[in-house]
């Protein structure tokens, strides 16, 4: 498009900022090109089966807060929290959510678009936290990355 498009960059880092502390990941490096990016992680499998249920519910709702007509909600997480809580299997279910690097890659992953997400449905997709925004030139819709995300394993010697 010829736009300088590098704003992007900062938006798609607060989210990976956001969201690092809230799942089972570790990001050691990354990197954001101009239409996709890359990122080393550490992953724990087991993490998450140590979390308590409040430290869950805490994590699921930093990742994922409330929010009204596009606007994070702060005052609505506490009471978020206590209705999660009250549900032993929404708990288990964001305690394997935020436990998955699957999950982690599809919910930082600015392709993914679609407008009434379900965090709670395994088969829905996060919405695009960063490159749907306007861009400040002409508040026109941005240009999405595309495609999925791979895995390698890599093997540290110590």
């Amino acid at each position: 498009t010829g736009r300088d498009c590098s704003h992007r960059r900062t938006w798609l880092v607060e989210r990976l900022r956001q969201l690092a502390p809230c799942f089972a990941v570790d990001i050691y490096a990354f990197t954001v090109l101009s239409n996709h990016f890359h990122l080393v992680l550490r992953h724990d499998p087991l993490a998450h089966r140590d979390w308590c249920d409040e430290e869950v519910a805490w994590r699921w709702f930093e990742a994922f807060p409330p929010t009204e007509r596009g606007a994070v909600v702060e005052e609505l997480k506490p009471e978020r929290r206590e209705l999660l809580l009250d549900d032993p299997k929404r708990v288990a279910r964001a305690r394997c959510t935020l436990g998955s690097m699957s999950d982690f890659m599809i919910t930082s992953s600015p392709v993914n678009s679609i407008p009434s997400f379900d965090p709670f449905r395994r088969a829905s997709r996060a919405p695009n936290w960063s490159f749907l925004r306007p861009t400040p030139s002409d508040h026109a819709a941005s240009h999405r990355m595309e495609g999925d995300f791979k895995s390698l394993f890599v093997y540290v010697f110590l």
